[in-house]
Order: structure tokens, then sequence, then C-alpha cells
């Protein structure tokens, strides 16, 4: 607790208590004994109105190992979204005179991109390019 041991626990009470006095050590214990019944009072209390708003008998029966929270799970939410978008775009891109499995790179260079479309900043151009004779900047 807070990086100090028992015995290191003990001697800094009895510091305390031989620093701020003998009377005032009583009244503390006096006030820190009341603070803790009055919230033992106070969650009595909570506990009993808890209990009448809610009887057990009235509870919904709830299957907790069948509840996943990965369903609210907003990374897992942001997921499954762009998933479905880009399964709904792979379906509208899709050619009806394909050969059938609706594959991405038809009608694209062997490097991914459309025949036709600047090559992105940083790569190497495209063997087609380089003997058209078309530059890329680097």
């Amino acid at each position: 607790m807070f990086g100090i041991n028992g015995s290191e626990l003990v001697v800094l009470l009895i510091l305390v208590a031989v620093v701020i006095g003998p009377d005032s050590v009583v009244k503390g214990l006096k006030s820190f004994k009341s603070g803790v019944e009055s919230l033992r009072r106070w969650s009595a209390k909570l506990r009993k109105e808890t209990k009448a708003d809610m009887p057990i008998g009235s509870m919904p029966n709830m299957n907790l190992p069948a509840f996943n929270l990965d369903d609210y799970n907003p990374r897992e939410i942001i997921r499954r979204a762009v998933r479905e978008e880009m399964t709904q775009w792979m379906d509208e891109v899709a050619q009806p005179g394909d050969d059938g499995n609706g594959s991405p790179m038809d009608g694209k260079r062997d490097d991914g991109v459309a025949e036709g479309a600047p090559a992105p900043v940083g790569t190497a151009p495209s063997r087609s390019a380089v003997d058209a004779g078309v530059h890329h900047a680097p």
C-alpha cells in the first residue's frame, strides 16, 4: 500500500500520535468511527431501497455468458461498418462479364493500379509506363 510495508505504517502512526498528542488522536479515531458508521447506515439504506424497487423475482432472466461486449466496442463497430461498405463496393465494381469470382484485380495492372492511373507517390513506375516513356516524380 503506497510503497510502505506494515512496520513502516506502524512507525508512521506512532509518530503522528506523538506529534498531534493523545487527545487529538482520540478525537480523530472517534470521528473516523462515526464516519464509518454513517457510511454503513447509508449503504444499508441504499440496499433496502434497491431491494424494494427491484424484487429478485421480477428481474428478467438474463443469459450473461451469451452477452458479447465486443458488439459494443467502438473499434469493432467501425470495422464492421467499413467491411460492409467495402463488400458493397466490391459487389458494385464486379462486372457481369467477369470470370465470375468478382476479382478486384480485373482491369488493373499487375501492380494493383488501374491502367492509365498515376502510380502512388514513392513507388516505382510499372513496366508498361517505362515502355511508354511515362516518368513519375519520386
